[in-house]
Order: structure tokens, then sequence, then C-alpha cells
């Protein structure tokens, strides 16, 4: 495995901070183009448009957010991500979710990000 490099982490945390000000556009500016958010289920969401909607539907389900970082691992244009997602649900409810993340980053933007975590935080 190739060391994590600035170039990496700047990346993750620049991400999460968008995340975490709930800022669409600014979560959109760390994604291609073309890129593809792949849910748990291993459903994609591919595109800035259809990015852009799945991101204002969490920040209106989750309008407080903050993310707590664990560890970031890399190999070339591979890397991956644990962090502890602390949400604040529109209900006023919260959510503690352990998160993995495996991104494809290509020209410093996620091309792919795939997001795997256990469901039963979000159940009722």
């Amino acid at each position: 495995m190739t060391p994590v490099t600035r170039a990496h982490t700047d990346l993750f945390r620049s991400y999460w901070q968008a995340e975490e000000a709930r800022d669409v556009d600014a979560i959109l500016s760390h994604f291609a183009l073309d890129a593809a958010f792949v849910n748990r289920f291993g459903e994609a969401t591919e595109g800035h448009d259809a990015l852009r909607a799945f991101f204002e539907a969490s920040a209106r389900a989750f309008p407080g957010a903050r993310v707590e970082e664990q560890r970031i691992v890399a190999a070339g244009a591979f890397a991956a991500a644990q962090y502890v997602a602390h949400l604040q649900a529109a209900d006023g409810g919260e959510r503690h979710v352990r998160v993995a993340v495996v991104a494809e980053i290509h020209d410093g933007r996620f091309r792919r990000l795939e997001s795997y975590f256990d469901g039963s935080a979000f159940a009722s």
C-alpha cells in the first residue's frame, strides 16, 4: 500500500467540511462531473444533477452533521476512509453512524465513492 498523501487527506477532509456545512455546491466540487456515489445497497447515483438531488435530500433530512475522522489509507488512485458521522435529524433525533468509504480519485476529485455502513442507526 502506498503512503497516504496530503492530497488524499486534504480531499477527504475538505469533503467532510462541506458535508458538515451542508453546502451542496461545495460537496459537488469534490466530485468529477461524471462521478458516481454508490450506497450500501450497491445503487449508484451518477452525475452532478443526480448527486445534487441526493445531497440536497440528505441535507434536508439531516440538517446537522459532524464527522469524526478515524483513518485514511491509500493505494495510488484509490483511497479508503473510516469515520463516524454524527447526524442531527430534521425531527431533532440524533444518529451516530460508523462509515467506511472507498474512493476512486481522478484529477483530485472523486470519480467513484462507495459508502458502507450499518443502517440500523436509521431504523425507526
